[in-house]
């Protein structure tokens, strides 16, 4: 083989390499394998000083710190699912929290419009209401993203989800976990 065709020989393979990565990213994006892991791995590593700990900085960074918040799990009642309201967080089950949205998510249990932890902001004690008034319903509802590994508002500019379509139990600063 003439020496001139070496370059244009690896011209060629190195063209489809480029393909096959390029066709590879482009199977991760349109097929979400990359999102599972995520999700799994954030799942699997979570607990409930990291709720706690992300339930301070979304009140932080989305509320400006002048909020409370109670924390809500799901709960199952017969056939549809629920929040409810954790009020004493040292006795809370967290593990069988866990257990149950993974019951959730993959054997058809519990269902319904309901995330699996929220946020439900309230005013902090002594505040005027005034800025509260003026403050975005949208984020007073936050709930957990394994993806981003956060609370996130309920309603945003890319994602959006659904707090409870169930009744629950409204916040109070007794039974706030963030003041």
């Amino acid at each position: 083989m003439a020496w001139w065709r070496w370059p244009l020989r690896l011209a060629r393979v190195a063209a489809r390499a480029i393909a096959f990565v390029a066709a590879l990213a482009i199977a991760f994006v349109f097929f979400e394998p990359v999102d599972y892991a995520l999700k799994y791995l954030h799942f699997s590593e979570l607990s409930k000083e990291r709720l706690i700990d992300q339930a301070k900085v979304y009140i932080r960074d989305r509320a400006g710190g002048d909020q409370m918040a109670c924390l809500y799990v799901v709960e199952c009642d017969g056939e549809h699912a629920r929040l409810e309201l954790v009020s004493d967080i040292v006795g809370w089950d967290f593990r069988a929290a866990k257990d149950r949205i993974w019951r959730r998510r993959f054997s058809n249990y519990c269902p319904g419009r309901t995330t699996n932890f929220g946020l439900n902001l309230i005013p902090r004690a002594g505040i005027s209401h005034a800025p509260w008034a003026s403050f975005n319903a949208a984020i007073a509802h936050a709930r957990w993203s394994f993806v981003n590994d956060r609370f996130i508002p309920e309603r945003g500019r890319f994602q959006s989800g659904s707090f409870s379509d169930q009744p629950w139990e409204s916040c109070t600063p007794d039974r706030a976990i963030v003041r």
